[in-house]
């Protein structure tokens, strides 16, 4: 099951439209969210829904075509 979120700043509001993709229960235990930006067009939706599809974080590898869209949040302190 996947549930979407919409909120108008998600702790990267200079980045403009944000998504995080969070795993879904019975997920591998080192899986994180991933934090994605500039995810528009139809190649890149599509992208998306078939990882989506296929479990996403922590069930399905990541696209490659995401990693330049992929925000680096491992050096961030909480707020």
């Amino acid at each position: 099951m996947t549930r979407l979120t919409l909120s108008e700043c998600l702790d990267e509001c200079n980045r403009g439209d944000v998504l995080v993709v969070r795993p879904a229960s019975g997920r591998r235990r080192d899986a994180r969210p991933v934090w994605l930006e500039r995810i528009a067009g139809d190649e890149l939706t599509q992208e998306l829904e078939n990882w989506l599809t296929d479990g996403g974080p922590g069930r399905a590898p990541t696209p490659e075509s995401f990693d330049p869209h992929i925000i680096d949040r491992s050096n961030r302190t909480p707020s």
